[in-house]
């Protein structure tokens, strides 16, 4: 499917009178994927989410410090890696992990949207305790550019919920990257309200994540209502997963996206000897997107 040039401006014009612009961009766009629309809402809505966090600082509190506390309680000692996939703007992402008692060595964050990534990473430079741990990458969530059970801990936050053509390959990427924990907080339809399962049905978000954690070797251990959602209309949930099969975990690196070739760092690039391609770096955030791959044997 070709992708589509949109012209951002008018979009942002549309954002700010709050019209819906999923629905404008399936209206004016016929045959636009799901993963475009999804991307190009969010560039237009970056920065949105840092001044909703600064403007609802209490919220955004009371949210986080249940997520610590489930973190925290987990049985292992400490995570090598983490990765929040879907992170968007880092700010929850931020709030959490600089308050975990658990030790955290490294922490990779990746989002379909540069744009957000980029303000996010401006916005963590407060955070000095985690500033220096955060390795950010944009990527698609259906194909990560990481190894096989290569990650100590995978969380999303709401970044499953719009991806409902695509939520099997979500989960089932996920789940490839993952040693062994997930957890996934995303909306519940059995714990929303009636005017919540309503909202849910109309921005098509995904409802029922059980049948695909199964499917994909997931054990569901438990699911935990959260108590202080950012939305009153979109109920939380705490998806408490661990892989069925153990598997031989792999040292933590770049890859070509869904695939374990590794990829090698040069100047403003990162390089796939076996493909022959290159991935640009733009503002110290590598784009390790097939969509934005270069045929470059001659370099690689």
């Amino acid at each position: 499917m070709d992708k589509k040039f949109i012209e951002i401006v008018v979009l942002k014009k549309l954002f700010d009178k709050n019209i819906n612009l999923t629905k404008f961009l399936h209206k004016k766009y016929h045959n636009i994927s799901e993963e475009q629309i999804i991307e190009t809402i969010y560039d237009v809505q970056t920065g949105s989410y840092i001044k909703w966090a600064k403007k609802n600082p209490q919220i955004q509190r009371n949210y986080c410090k249940e997520i610590v506390e489930i973190i925290d309680s987990m049985k292992e000692k400490s995570f090598a890696n983490y990765l929040d996939a879907g992170v968007g703007e880092l700010t929850t992402l931020c709030d959490i992990t600089s308050k975990l008692k658990k030790k955290v060595s490294s922490i990779y964050v990746c989002d379909l949207s540069w744009s957000r990534l980029f303000a996010g990473l401006k916005f963590s430079k407060k955070y000095k305790n985690i500033k220096n741990k955060i390795k950010p990458f944009c990527s698609d969530m259906k194909c990560l550019p990481l190894p096989d059970s290569s990650i100590d801990l995978v969380t999303t936050h709401h970044s499953i919920e719009p991806n409902f053509m695509n939520v099997d390959l979500v989960v089932k990427e996920l789940f490839r990257v993952a040693k062994k924990k997930i957890l996934f907080f995303e909306p519940c339809y059995e714990f929303n309200s009636v005017a919540g399962k309503k909202r849910m049905n109309s921005h098509r978000f995904v409802k029922d994540l059980e049948p695909y954690i199964t499917k994909n070797g997931g054990s569901l251990i438990k699911k935990i209502k959260i108590q202080n959602p950012f939305n009153p209309l979109n109920a939380t949930a705490c998806y408490v997963i661990e892989l069925k099969n153990k598997r031989k975990s792999r040292r933590i690196n770049f890859t070509f996206p869904g695939k374990n070739y590794s990829l090698i760092k040069r100047n403003n690039f990162y390089l796939s000897n076996h493909f022959g391609v290159s991935f640009p770096i733009l503002k110290d955030i590598p784009i390790l997107r097939k969509e934005n791959v270069i045929l470059s044997s001659i370099i690689c």
